[in-house]
């Protein structure tokens, strides 16, 4: 394997700009890499906040949250007996990979395009599981990219409401090929229905009623939460409908949907609908 050290890092109070190193691995940048151990030396995690949300570290902003809901719990359930490697788009500190790595034998790759967080997941996990863990810093989905049939699970938690329809549907596809025959995807994604989307409820519901596809495009939601001055200005909310209707077209077959409680987080907490959560299949043919 080739690598190389024009990895750099600029350290300010909220401004970080890092690079992995280059890897000729179809996964990423194995964990093994000793180069890696360098460019993460300064960074670490920052606290937790009571709600159990952490800032980010890469431009941009925006939260991870750092516990297990009940569908990443069921995901790191299933690698216990799945065949093939976990891909884990948008890790952030390694919520879904860092227990997937702990309590399987499963190959995780952790994807991020904010580096810096990627690197933080490393520090945290053991020695002895770097030759199970890979770092990717491409973007899903346009820059991500692997070989059909070479997943056996997919989890993309806190990710899709950051993207575009468009966008969603092209990852769809994408994970649809990527993952084995049987293989499963994991969804988590934030729904219409939280403390800041009061009163776009209604805009949404109309949205829907007049067929438009992703009723849920909303382009000032920074401005929503002026107490909170890390969030990105896009957030795109999905309710089951949507999601549905998205899978079905990639091609999966749904196993199961439910609403994920986020009502310990104070600046979402509504009325236990604050999130859905989806697993979804990719059928046996």
């Amino acid at each position: 394997m080739k690598r190389s050290l024009f990895a750099f890092m600029m350290i300010s109070i909220n401004c970080f700009a890092t690079q992995l190193p280059f890897s000729s691995h179809p996964f990423g940048v194995p964990a093994t890499d000793e180069s890696l151990t360098l460019i993460s030396e300064k960074l670490e995690m920052p606290s937790i906040l009571q709600s159990g949300q952490v800032p980010v570290l890469n431009q941009g902003g925006g939260y991870a949250v750092v516990y297990l809901d009940p569908i990443s719990r069921k995901c790191v359930d299933y690698c216990k007996e799945v065949q093939g490697p976990l891909l884990d788009i948008g890790a952030g500190y390694g919520t879904i990979s860092l227990a997937v790595l702990k309590e399987t034998n499963v190959t995780v790759i952790a994807e991020d395009i904010g580096v810096e967080n990627l690197l933080v997941l490393r520090k945290h996990a053991d020695i002895k599981e770097y030759s199970r863990l890979f770092l990717n810093g491409d973007r899903f989905p346009d820059a991500l990219n692997f070989i059909d049939n070479c997943l056996g699970a997919v989890a993309v938690r806190m990710v899709f409401h950051f993207l575009k329809g468009d966008e969603i549907d092209a990852g769809l596809q994408k994970i649809f090929h990527w993952l084995i025959p049987g293989g499963k995807l994991f969804i988590v994604c934030s729904s219409p229905y939280i403390k800041p989307l009061v009163n776009f409820i209604a805009i949404y519901e109309e949205r829907v009623s007049q067929g438009i596809p992703w009723p849920g495009h909303i382009d000032d939601y920074a401005s929503l939460c002026p107490q909170m001055p890390n969030l990105p200005l896009f957030l795109h909310v999905i309710d089951f409908r949507i999601m549905s209707a998205a899978l079905l077209r990639a091609g999966f077959e749904i196993e199961e949907m439910t609403f994920v409680d986020r009502r310990t987080i104070p600046s979402v907490s509504l009325d236990g609908r604050e999130s859905i959560g989806v697993i979804a299949i990719k059928p046996v043919r």
